[in-house]
């Protein structure tokens, strides 16, 4: 499958507490800074400091660093030629650019038992469902991740702040392929709102009690969302894998 051919839905794997809640009741979703990440690898750049007077005169243009210097290029080269390590300086606000975009992680995939051990609180969370299509119509960046052996080679003399920012946040290691991530990236982190006919189902997950799935059901139907399908993960007889029941429930409150 080519890297930017994407599934028609998507899957959020979580936890059933306050923020699986907020998200529902508020339709809107947490989109994180790479810096709360749990791998430090993730939307990581390498800065060079190994740069030839040609390449810093380019970085200090493109950073406008000369502009707001009172000394004159050349005296600017010569300083950071000399002291490399001052460079990070220079760099210090593309980093924090960086740091400061939100992601939001999804996978293509509701049956991996991994993300519902990880994430959905060993099976007795949730996997909610999107419509990718819809989810397209309010953000413009929805990709696959990118999963390498190697940090991602870009290089800032050459490539745009902006095409940095959207390029940066689907590379990961080879490491993290399991979890067949899908990803959303906007300017800054925090809430952002998505349409609510954008959930069309929620997978429960095998721990969940009958009584919770109910209440969650509901839940739902008086908050408005419309036409979902609902199932609960069950443990396959034979195989290490998950089989899936569809569950039948009354739209009533």
């Amino acid at each position: 499958m080519e890297v930017n051919t994407l599934p028609e839905k998507i899957y959020k794997y979580t936890k059933v507490d306050q923020n699986f809640y907020d998200l529902l009741i508020n339709a809107k979703l947490w989109f994180s800074s790479p810096e709360d990440f749990n791998d430090p690898f993730d939307n990581n750049i390498s800065f060079r400091q190994d740069l030839n007077e040609s390449e810093l005169r380019s970085l200090m243009q493109s950073e406008d660093f000369i502009k707001k210097s009172k000394f004159d290029a050349e005296t600017i080269v010569t300083y950071f030629k000399k002291n490399p390590k001052e460079l990070n300086n220079v760099y210090e606000p593309l980093k924090q650019l960086i740091s400061n975009v939100g992601i939001c992680c999804f996978s293509e995939n509701y049956n991996n038992l991994l993300l519902w051990a990880h994430y959905s609180n060993c099976h007795r969370g949730v996997c909610l469902e999107f419509d990718l299509n819809t989810m397209k119509e309010w953000y413009k960046e929805i990709r696959r991740v990118n999963y390498q052996d190697v940090m991602p080679n870009i290089n800032i003399l050459e490539v745009h702040k902006e095409d940095i920012l959207s390029s940066l946040p689907f590379y990961k290691s080879s490491h993290w392929s399991y979890e067949q991530e899908i990803r959303i990236w906007i300017k800054n982190f925090g809430l952002a709102p998505f349409p609510m006919e954008a959930i069309t189902g929620i997978v429960f997950g095998l721990k969940m009690t009958e009584d919770q799935i109910t209440a969650i059901c509901r839940l739902m139907v008086r908050l408005g969302y419309r036409n979902l399908r609902y199932s609960q993960a069950e443990l396959h007889s034979t195989e290490y894998k998950l089989d899936f029941v569809d569950i039948n429930v009354i739209d009533a409150p």
